[in-house]
């Protein structure tokens, strides 16, 4: 605004109502465009071991969309140019355990797609206010060359990435701050204050313990021994897996449990000794094997091996997987095929 320039009046409320009508004539291609980004997210965060994720999405109501026009207009009168220059007609939350997951998603968002924006929500409002909340919000559009719908290619979509005691946390905060009648009284508020600190508390005592048990992991982990002193026709046992594994994979070792999980795996497709493992696998593993978990923090040796055996033999190791299922992974036979029709398709 120029100097001495008169100071813009908010629109009328008209405007913001055709502005919802328009919005409505085309709120079917966002609908569409919210389930295809929330699919995508599903089948590749369901791809990575390491976390546990459960992804949702909406389109915008219309309702909301014309309120928010006008509050908006109210705020910074001439701000918006329309509908379509609100961020979040197209929504994705991602809920994950706990913390330490939450940038593994991020890292995945930054691999899939154009990220415009990427905040941790307690540095933008500031830490004191969201005391209980462990989130980052996205605004993110489709790459190019990414099997999402056009409309994402120009459109933002905002995806929020936060723990599931933050998730309890934000939707107990949207009722008693937003949908309530009043403002809370003193009293109430610091009680829901100390509520939300009691969760970052525990959040807190949850990391700390789950950094413990991967340290007692760690330190279980059989040392490879020397390849000399392993006999490739004795039957495989964790020992001689994580050698074997570590010969030939970059991954991060792997902890015992993954390793007896593969053994059972190995038996069930007839496999006992290194021998007859090395006979199935290629002299180095595949490009694509590689290049699926490229960049991907915490991947281990096993997934490693997982990935090349359902390549060599999908039939087959699909069978095995339905006989000895990953308790930790009840998706695991449709993680598996979706993934066997990635590394299929190069």
């Amino acid at each position: 605004m120029t100097a001495g320039a008169e100071p813009l009046a908010p629109r009328s409320r008209s405007w913001a109502q055709r502005e919802a009508r328009a919005y409505r004539r085309r709120r079917r291609e966002y609908v569409a465009a919210t389930n295809a980004l929330v699919a995508l997210l599903t089948a590749r965060l369901e791809d990575i071991d390491e976390i546990e994720a459960f992804v949702s999405g909406r389109a915008k109501d219309v309702r909301s969309v014309e309120q928010k026009l006008r509050a908006r207009d109210r705020l910074e009168p001439g701000r918006d140019d329309g509908y379509a220059d609100l961020p979040d007609l197209v929504g994705v939350r991602v809920v994950v355990r706990l913390e330490h997951e939450i940038a593994i998603v991020a890292d995945e968002l930054h691999r899939l797609l154009l990220v415009d924006k990427d905040v941790d929500v307690r540095d933008e409002r500031g830490r004191d206010e969201t005391p209980g909340y462990r989130g980052r919000h996205f605004d993110v559009r489709a790459r190019p060359d990414a099997d999402l719908p056009e409309l994402l290619l120009t459109q933002p979509a905002e995806i929020q990435v936060r723990t599931r005691a933050a998730d309890v946390w934000a939707s107990i905060e949207h009722d008693l701050r937003y949908k309530g009648a009043a403002p809370l009284p003193p009293e109430r508020s610091r009680q829901f204050v100390l509520a939300a600190s009691l969760l970052e508390l525990a959040e807190r005592e949850l990391e700390d313990l789950r950094a413990w048990h991967l340290a007692t992991q760690a330190e279980a982990v059989p040392a490879p021994a020397a390849p000399a002193l392993v006999d490739a026709r004795v039957p495989l046992d964790p020992t001689a897996l994580a050698e074997l594994l570590a010969a030939r994979y970059p991954g991060t070792a792997s902890t015992p449990r993954r390793l007896a999980w593969m053994l059972e795996l190995l038996r069930e497709l007839h496999v006992e000794t290194a021998e007859e493992l090395h006979a199935r696998l290629p002299d180095t593993p595949d490009p694509r094997v590689l290049a699926l978990v490229e960049g991907r923090a915490s991947v281990d040796n096993v997934r490693m091996l997982d990935d090349e055996l359902l390549l060599l033999a999908p039939e087959d190791y699909l069978r095995a997987n339905r006989v000895v299922p990953d308790e930790r992974n009840p998706h695991r036979l449709r993680t598996l095929a979706r993934r066997q029709r990635r590394l299929a398709g190069g």
